[in-house]
C-alpha cells in the first residue's frame, strides 16, 4: 500500500483485486485508467499458484495499456520462481526486526520501555526464536492488559514478566487446573472463559445453560444449601474486580481455557454452537457480555477449522425474529468471519450465494446488507457492490429498498464502482424485466451525475460509451416500466438539459433514442414533456419551452412526421 501511495501522489483510486472464484474482479471492462490495484496471494496454496500466476501474467498487458499498476504479495514459502514476464520486478521484503516492532506496538500503547528493559533473556530468547508478526503483537497486548491489572507502583518490568509468563506457561497452568476439577467446576470455568469480564449474574446464567445443553446431573438440594458464586469462583482462580466484572486471577488464564476445551472436547463442539447459540438469543445477556461472547466464539471455532458453525447461528439468530440483538448478533459473527485471514475469502463466497437465495429472510437480507457495506467494502469494495446488487432485488420491498440504498451509497463517491454497476444494469436490463434494477438504475444515472465534470477533465455524459451503456438502460426501462414509473425521472433529465445547455443535446439524444423503436414509447415522453413544461414556474418558463421544442423537433424527426408543438398545454385540453 505504501507503495502503490509513492507511485501516485494525486490519485486515491486504490482497490484491492481477488482471484476468489466466481470474482470478476479481472474483467477488462471494470479497470479504469491510473487505477492501483492491490493483490494478496500470500496466502495461496502451491498448488493453485502456477493458475493465480498464469491469470497475473495474461492480466499485465492491459494493465500497460491503462497505465495502472498493480501491486502483488507473493507467498513466502514457496519453492516455484515467479512468472518470467515479472520476475524481474519481485523484490523480497524482509520482515522487521522483532524488537523493533515489540517497541513499536508498545509505542502505540504509550508505553515507552528502556532498551536494556527489552534485553531481558527470556524476552530477548522470544524473539530471537522469529516469531510470526501476530504473534509479537500479541504479546504487547499482553503487556497493555498486564498494565491494567498491575499496581500502581509497578513499571514495565513487572509487566513485561507477567506477560512473558502468560505467553509461556498458561497452556499448561490451564491443562493442570482443568484436569482437577469435576464437571460443574468445569463448566463454570469454560462459562467464566468465555463471558470474561462480565457481570457474575451473567456468567451464573449462561453457566446453567451450559449445564442444560450438557446434560449435567442437577444438584437437587435446596438453593441455599448449595455454594454461592464468590467461593465457586475462588474454586477456579476467579474473582470480581472493583467494578463487579469476573476475571481469573492469572493473565491470558480465560484465552487458555478457551483453547482447552475447543481443542480436548472434541466432541463437544456442537453442544459449544447450541449453548453460544442459546446465551445470545437471551434478551437479558448485556450487549457488551453477547459481542465477547460471539468474537470468542467466533475466534475458536475457526481456529478448529469449523466455520460452518458460525455461519449455522447466523441462520439461527436471524431465523429467530428481526429482534434488534439477533440481527446484531448475526452482524458480529459474519464480521468476525470476514475479517479472519483464513477463511475471509469463504465467508465472503457465502454472503455471494445467500444474496442471490429467492427465499432468503428479510431478516438476514438485513444483516447481509449492513455487512456488505460496512465490513466487506471496506478491502473489497467490488465484492460489496455484486452482493448489493443481488439483495436490492429481493422480493420484499423494505429490504429491497434497503440494499439499494446501500448499493447506491457505496458507488456514488468512486467513479470506478459507479461505471462498475452501470456495466452490469447495461447486462441485466435488457434480458430480465426487473423492475428492482430499474429503479437501480433511475437513481443511479441522475443528470446532476452525468453532467458535473467534479475532479475529471470532462463529464461522464460527454464518453460515448457511457452514452451507449445509458442508451441501452433507458431502453429497456421505458419499454419494460409503466410511464408512471420513469416519468418523474425522465423529468429530472429534461429539467437539466434546460439548466446545463451544453450537454443539452447529449441528454434529449438519449431520451429521444430510447423509444425511438417503439411509437407508444415516443407518445409518452411527448406528454411526459408537455406537462412538465406545463408545470414550468415563470422564472424557467423560457428554457423549459426551449428544452420542448427541441424535444419535439427530436420526436418529429424519429416519426417522420409533425407532432403538435408541445407548449404548455390549456388546463381544459385532453390528452392525445
Amino acid at each position: 500500500m505504501m507503495l502503490l501511495s509513492k507511485l501516485f501522489h494525486d490519485s486515491d483510486d486504490f482497490h484491492e483485486i481477488t482471484l476468489d472464484e466466481g470474482d470478476p474482479s479481472l474483467d477488462p471492462d471494470l479497470i479504469g485508467d491510473n487505477d492501483r490495484l492491490l493483490l494478496d496471494l500470500s496466502l495461496c496454496e502451491e498448488s493453485r499458484y502456477p493458475k493465480a500466476q498464469a491469470k497475473v501474467a495474461a492480466f499485465l498487458p492491459l494493465l500497460r495499456a491503462r497505465g495502472s499498476v498493480l501491486v502483488v504479495v507473493l507467498p513466502h514459502h514457496l519453492e516455484q520462481r515467479p512468472h518470467d514476464d515479472f520476475s524481474l520486478y519481485t523484490v523480497e521484503i524482509e520482515r522487521p526486526r522483532g524488537a523493533a516492532l515489540l517497541w513499536r506496538c508498545l509505542r502505540l500503547a504509550e508505553i515507552y520501555p528502556a532498551p536494556e528493559e527489552l534485553r531481558e533473556p527470556k524476552l530477548a530468547e522470544f524473539l530471537d526464536s522469529s516469531p510470526g508478526m501476530e504473534t509479537i503483537t500479541s504479546f504487547a497486548d499482553l503487556v497493555v492488559r498486564a498494565r491494567r491489572r498491575s499496581r500502581q507502583h509497578e513499571g514495565f518490568p513487572a509487566w513485561r514478566d507477567e506477560a512473558i509468563r502468560a505467553l509461556l506457561n498458561r497452556s499448561r497452568n490451564a491443562a493442570a487446573d482443568i484436569v482437577l476439577h469435576d464437571g460443574q467446576r468445569r463448566a463454570l470455568c469454560l462459562s467464566t472463559a468465555m463471558l470474561h469480564e462480565a457481570p457474575p449474574d451473567e456468567i451464573f446464567s449462561a453457566n446453567e445453560e451450559l449445564l442444560c445443553v450438557l446434560r449435567q446431573p442437577v444438584d437437587e438440594r435446596p438453593r441455599l444449601d448449595h455454594t454461592d458464586l464468590t467461593r465457586r469462583f475462588s474454586d477456579i482462580k476467579a474473582q470480581p474486580d472493583g467494578y463487579g466484572r469476573v476475571q481469573f486471577d492469572l493473565l491470558a488464564y480465560d484465552a487458555a481455557v478457551r483453547t482447552h476445551f475447543w481443542t480436548y472436547y472434541p466432541d463437544l463442539r456442537p453442544q459449544f454452537r447450541t449453548w453460544v447459540g442459546r446465551c445470545v438469543q437471551r434478551p437479558t445477556l448485556g450487549r457488551q457480555a453477547r459481542s465477547s461472547l460471539i468474537y470468542r466464539f467466533a475466534e475458536q471455532c475457526l481456529r478448529v477449522d469449523r466455520p460452518d458453525d458460525l455461519t449455522g447461528l447466523v441462520c439461527q439468530w436471524t431465523a429467530a425474529g428481526k429482534s434488534d440483538h439477533l440481527l446484531e448478533a448475526g452482524y458480529l459473527a459474519l464480521m468476525h468471519g470476514l475479517e479472519h485471514e483464513r477463511y475471509g475469502a469463504r465467508f465472503r463466497h457465502e454472503l455471494w450465494e445467500w444474496s442471490r437465495e429467492p427465499n432468503l429472510s428479510e431478516s438476514l437480507a438485513r444483516v447481509l446488507t449492513s455487512v456488505c457495506s460496512e465490513v466487506v467494502a471496506t478491502r473489497h469494495p467490488d465484492q460489496a457492490l455484486v452482493r448489493l446488487h443481488h439483495l436490492s432485488r429481493h422480493r420484499c420491498n423494505s429490504a429491497a429498498d434497503n440494499a439499494r440504498n446501500a448499493l447506491l451509497q457505496l458507488v456514488r463517491p468512486d467513479n470506478r464502482l459507479w461505471r462498475r454497476l452501470l456495466h452490469r444494469l447495461c447486462r441485466d436490463l435488457p434480458r430480465i424485466a426487473q423492475e428492482r434494477d430499474a429503479a437501480v438504475f433511475l437513481e443511479l444515472a441522475t443528470p446532476s451525475r452525468l453532467t458535473d465534470s467534479g475532479s475529471r477533465t470532462r463529464p461522464l455524459i460527454t464518453n460515448a460509451e457511457i452514452r451507449t451503456q445509458l442508451l441501452t438502460c433507458w431502453t429497456a426501462v421505458v419499454h419494460q416500466q409503466p410511464r408512471t414509473f420513469w416519468e418523474p425521472y425522465a423529468q429530472r433529465w429534461l429539467t437539466a438539459a434546460s439548466e446545463d445547455i451544453l450537454n443539452r443535446e447529449r441528454l434529449l439524444d438519449i431520451l429521444v433514442d430510447a423509444c425511438a423503436h417503439e411509437s407508444r414509447a415516443l407518445s409518452q415522453l411527448y406528454v411526459v414533456a408537455r406537462d412538465w413544461a406545463a408545470r414550468s414556474q415563470s422564472d424557467s418558463r423560457a428554457s423549459h419551452t426551449e428544452v420542448s421544442s427541441r424535444l419535439s423537433t427530436k420526436l418529429r424527426a424519429v416519426l417522420g412526421v409533425k407532432l403538435p408543438s408541445p407548449h404548455p398545454r390549456d388546463p381544459q385540453e385532453t390528452a392525445p
